[in-house]
């Protein structure tokens, strides 16, 4: 049986109606990741590799007759050839059909890149504020996954944007700071670099398990603990960070002005994983 589709009103032929008819536009069935390309390679795959596998368990998929992972780095590497520095994202979602329950359980892959400006030093720190009108759940490893669902920071960015800020702040459900709408947190506070544990809710980031790794290399002891807002104001530095920007610094927070010193000085270090 044929499935006819309209876009805005306008029949679509059957090739333009299979690109709609897929797992993750229809029920975000599927993850992407996001990841930085430097002079053909991916600097942090191993970290990105090490999350795709294990969102693939999460999620149930079924892959173990194909080598995935050099499948996936060769067609990230072949799709981003003619970029030198750029930003490629892989979508993967569940193949074949069915409602809530698939037919199928193995993965279809979708990749786009774009090329972008050598990671920097970041100079300028960020203005920031916090987001409450959607709580991020917590105890799930499905939080921890970039899923195709991804309204809360859709909502969160849109509210950044109208207060004119650089980014955002979400909270989980029992009030603790989770993260940001783009980004890992982390604060300084002394000698220890804390951030919030995954069961806050928080996306398992890739920079966020680099720092977790490196801190004794940048100087500080790691530390994942809840982040109340009293010691998010009592900190000495807030730090965002990526597996695309690094390590960005925040100045102003609810009109406290913080410094980013420690944050370049580490960014120092870091941006040697990038080459």
């Amino acid at each position: 049986m044929l499935t006819r589709c309209s876009l805005n009103g306008k029949l679509l032929s059957q090739e333009e109606t299979s690109v709609f008819l897929n797992r993750s536009f229809l029920y975000g069935d599927g993850f992407f990741e996001t990841m930085r390309i430097s002079k053909s390679a991916i600097p942090l795959w191993p970290y990105h590799e090490k999350r795709l596998l294990s969102n693939l368990e999460i999620l149930q998929f079924q892959w173990e007759e194909i080598n995935l992972p050099e499948l996936l780095h060769r067609s990230i590497l072949q799709t981003s050839a003619e970029i030198d520095e750029g930003r490629a994202r892989l979508t993967i979602y569940r193949s074949g059909g069915g409602a809530y329950l698939p037919d199928l359980d193995q993965p279809s892959f979708f990749i786009s890149t774009t090329p972008a400006l050598p990671l920097t030093i970041p100079e300028t720190g960020l203005h920031i504020g916090l987001f409450d009108e959607v709580k991020l759940p917590s105890g799930s490893p499905l939080w921890n996954i970039k899923s195709c669902n991804s309204l809360p920071y859709v909502l969160a960015a849109r509210q950044a944007s109208k207060k004119g800020w650089d980014d955002i702040l979400l909270l989980s459900n029992n009030d603790t700071i989770a993260e940001s709408s783009s980004a890992n947190l982390f604060i300084v506070s002394e000698n220890q670099l804390i951030t919030p544990p995954l069961s806050s809710g928080c996306v398992a980031g890739v920079m966020r398990q680099l720092l977790i790794e490196k801190a004794s290399i940048l100087g500080f002891y790691c530390l994942e603990k809840e982040i109340n807002m009293e010691e998010l104001r009592q900190a000495d530095e807030i730090w965002l960070v990526n597996a695309f920007r690094g390590i960005l610094w925040v100045k102003n927070f609810e009109g406290k002005i913080y410094k980013g010193e420690a944050a370049k000085e580490c960014m120092k270090i870091v941006k040697n994983y990038f080459l």
